[in-house]
């Protein structure tokens, strides 16, 4: 994923998500408060600004939180599986817009 904060661009590593906030590793340190835009590769660009910070690890709550649908679909779109092999899997919940 893609970050600005400070007028500088950089990449950062996803370690958790959640409706509310994210967990991520940018390899820099950022200053608690700051402001910043997240870019998920399928998503519209979120702003956050950084609550916590452990060297390069942060915690970062968003400015607008995921709709539950949403955030199923974002979710859903991450995983190291198509969808097919979900359904063939015993997924029984197909988010919005996946066919049967």
């Amino acid at each position: 994923m893609r970050i600005s904060a400070g007028g500088e661009a950089g990449h950062a590593v996803m370690v958790n998500l959640s409706q509310n906030g994210a967990c991520i590793e940018a390899g820099r340190a950022l200053a608690l408060g700051s402001p910043l835009r997240i870019d998920i590769l399928g998503t519209a660009p979120r702003f956050a600004h950084v609550c916590w910070r452990r060297e390069y690890r942060h915690g970062l709550a968003f400015q607008d939180v995921f709709t539950l649908e949403d955030f199923a679909n974002l979710v859903y779109s991450l995983q190291p599986y198509g969808s097919e092999s979900a359904m063939s899997a015993g997924c029984a919940i197909r988010p919005r817009g996946v066919p049967t």
